[in-house]
């Protein structure tokens, strides 16, 4: 899933959406010795997602949870990282 990015335990600021992506590593015996992970910035990505649209339509994205990783009111992104739950199926 994709969430705020951490350092220390602690969110880093400015806030960065990231997906973590990882695989083990493993020796010419078969045995797992290590892992890769790879933390792949997606603010590129989200900022490139339309937020205006005609006839009062509006553009939310959320994770399997319902809680938003894209809103009209930013506030309300990445709550879930803050301890706080803002979830699309408590606004509609």
């Amino acid at each position: 899933g994709i969430d705020l990015n951490r350092e220390h335990g602690a969110v880093e600021i400015p806030k960065k959406p990231v997906l973590r992506v990882g695989t083990p590593i493993y020796d010419e015996t078969g045995r797992a010795f290590g892992l890769i992970v790879l933390n792949i910035d997606m603010r590129p990505v989200l900022a490139k997602l339309p937020t205006n649209f005609a006839s009062g339509r509006t553009f939310y994205v959320t994770n399997e949870r319902g809680d938003y990783l894209v809103h009209p009111d930013a506030e309300k992104t990445f709550a879930f990282d803050f301890g706080g739950q803002n979830r699309l199926q408590n606004d509609i």
